[in-house]
Order: C-alpha cells, then structure tokens, then sequence
C-alpha cells in the first residue's frame, strides 16, 4: 500500500497538531503538579487531578470553551486574556505548546537532526524551571 502526497501531508499535520496538544497538556502539568505536590506534601487532599476538572480560568473558574483550548490558536484568539474575566492567561503557555509543536515538527519532517534532541530537552526544561519558577521551589521526591 502507497501513501499519496495528500494523505502524506495529513498525516504530518496530525503528528505535528499531536505535538502542540502535547505541550498543551506540558501545561496542565506545570499549573496543577506543583499544587497537588503541595496538598499530598502537607498531607491535604488536592483540588483537582491532572485530568479533573477540565481547564478552566484559575481566575474566575469558568471553564475553558472546546474552541479556546485549542493549541497556540485558542490564546492567539483570546489576546491572551480569559474569555468571561479577562484576566490574563501568561505567554509561557503558548509558547510551551509552541516549542513541542515546533519539536514535533522537526521529529516529522527531519528524523536524522540532532535539532530533535534539543527541543525535546528544551521542552522539557521549560517545564522544570517554569514549575520551580511558580513554586519559588524544587519539588522533593522522597521514597
């Protein structure tokens, strides 16, 4: 069986897309990991999981609209600001999204660059240093 160019270039924007949802989801790690590390190290019940509740505006609550969750596109439409409040929702999360789509990007179309690695590794020291910079802290992993 052949790939045509057209189903070709679909896959590759699936794949790069993937990549975007996955710094999406960066984010949910980088905003609730360091409040549930917090409650389970004070030995308090989180308000939330990784996966429950869906996005919402830390601000007011309200939960973030399927069409302004899209990734880069939904804070590129909402001027980075909430929907309902207008608070402001920080640049950093667009451009964690941006960096795993553009690490994707480079997986799908140049497999053999070291470039691959190093946006990995960058992606993935956003995270670390943008949870310590929230925290004012490193989390401790204790056995």
């Amino acid at each position: 069986m052949e790939i045509n160019a057209l189903e070709l270039a679909v896959l590759k924007g699936f794949l790069v897309f993937s990549g975007l949802m996955i710094g999406s989801f960066l984010n949910v790690l980088v905003y609730r990991f360091p409040i549930i590390w917090r409650c389970r190290k004070a030995g308090q019940a989180a308000p939330f999981s990784l996966s429950l509740p869906a996005s919402h505006c830390p601000k007011c609550g309200h939960s973030i609209r399927v069409w302004h969750n899209i990734p880069v596109l939904g804070w590129l439409m909402l001027r980075g600001k909430c929907y309902d409040c207008k608070a402001p929702i920080h640049w950093a999360y667009m451009v964690n999204e941006l960096i795993a789509g553009v690490a994707s990007f480079a997986m799908v179309y140049n497999l053999n660059n070291p470039i691959i690695s190093i946006l990995a590794a960058i992606t993935v020291w956003f995270v670390m240093i943008y949870v310590s910079w929230i925290n004012q802290s490193v989390p401790e992993f204790k056995k």
